[in-house]
């Protein structure tokens, strides 16, 4: 990939988009008071490492050790596990940062800004991440560092390719599923012929992983964690836990994910935006004819991005759910802009400016039909 240095104008698009991400994630952003899904889970779990305790959790300990930090610092006191849903939780904030950042990544994809703005603005104007960006929950996190390590890694050089390696790290210190993030780094260094980078990255990952560990245990237990995370894994049922859907569903959003309320009229659910979510199957097909046709590198890295956080699922036994469908989403979002760009091709490029005002006007039209669900 051709080094690319972003201008300030580049700089301004993405400050516009992070400010628009913000702005349309603030209303109603208290409600409920009550906790959502598993936001009484992380508020306990940051609490109680905040008691000391170590292995109280089936996933990688960073998200409760940051979240127990957050607690400290806005004045948290009560150890007592008399759980609160706190605004000083929340992390809205990532979300229009993660907006910002997917921008930045498009941009040294695609460059026509026209096409490098597609994908951040499905992130803007997605239920499915709005919904997620108010709760206390990890997957949001998750995002945030690991595309910022991505965009590290396009970057190249060795100070981008540390950093993006301890970005890469933290991501799947909060979920082994951000793992996938790994795996797409690997092969774009070896895809642009940055090989001698592979064993940096890797490395340095896996320190940020088993340093972020040394913070809640010996290391000499470290074994002893991994082996005890993984059948936690294991132990969930289908009985125990609703709303369990199958992985070949979730690029349909077929899938009634209700994270808070009675069911009917009073409810918090994810919605995600039907439009975006649609067009990221049919640009996967498009995508593997435009690989065949004109191998095309960054395409390729795209889609093993988006395969590669979502393929595993297909081989895990415990139940799983839609939200764990959010990285791959992302990916998706990213390589979508291919294919509008195929239908410019197409159609002309006198059609061009219809083709992304249709395409706009969708996206922001889906995300109005949904909005009694995400508020």
């Amino acid at each position: 990939m051709e080094k690319i240095i972003f201008s300030k104008k580049d700089y301004l698009w993405a400050a516009g988009i992070v400010l628009a991400a913000f702005l349309i994630r603030i209303p109603n952003f208290t409600y409920p008071s009550a906790p959502v899904w598993d936001e009484f889970h992380y508020t306990n779990y940051a609490i109680r490492t905040l008691n000391g305790e170590g292995a109280i959790d089936v996933h990688p300990p960073f998200m409760r050790l940051f979240f127990a930090k957050a607690a400290m610092l806005s004045g948290f006191r009560d150890t007592a596990l008399k759980i609160s849903i706190s605004e000083d939780f929340k992390s809205f904030p990532y979300v229009p940062l993660l907006a910002g950042i997917i921008y930045l990544i498009s941009k040294k994809v695609f460059k026509e800004n026209s096409l490098a703005l597609i994908p951040p603005l499905f992130a803007v104007f997605d239920g499915f991440l709005i919904t997620y960006s108010r709760l206390i929950l990890p997957e949001i996190y998750i995002l945030f560092f690991g595309f910022l390590g991505i965009l590290f890694l396009l970057s190249g050089g060795l100070l981008p390719i540390i950093i993006g390696g301890i970005l890469i790290g933290i991501s799947f210190s909060i979920k082994w599923s951000a793992l996938g993030f790994l795996a797409s780094g690997i092969l774009y260094l070896v895809l642009f012929k940055k090989i001698k980078y592979v064993l940096p990255l890797i490395l340095i990952s896996c320190l940020t992983y088993f340093y972020i560990f040394s913070l809640i245990a010996p290391s000499s237990q470290f074994i002893k964690y991994q082996k005890a995370m993984y059948a936690g894994q294991l132990a969930f049922t289908e009985k125990e836990i609703s709303y369990a859907s199958s992985p070949i569903k979730w690029p349909f959003a077929d899938n009634q994910f209700i994270l808070w309320g009675n069911g009917k009229d009073d409810i918090i659910k994810l919605s995600p935006n039907l439009f975006s979510w649609a067009l990221i199957p049919c640009s996967l097909i498009i995508s593997l004819y435009l690989i065949y046709r004109n191998k095309d590198k960054k395409l390729i890295f795209l889609l093993a991005g988006y395969l590669a956080s979502y393929i595993p699922f297909f081989f895990i036994s415990r139940p799983i759910f839609l939200y764990h469908y959010i990285i791959p989403l992302i990916f998706g979002f990213l390589f979508i802009p291919y294919s509008v760009s195929l239908l410019i091709d197409i159609f002309g490029v006198e059609k061009k400016k219809k083709i992304l005002a249709v395409t706009h006007t969708a996206n922001a039209l889906l995300f109005l039909i949904f909005i009694p669900f995400i508020y």
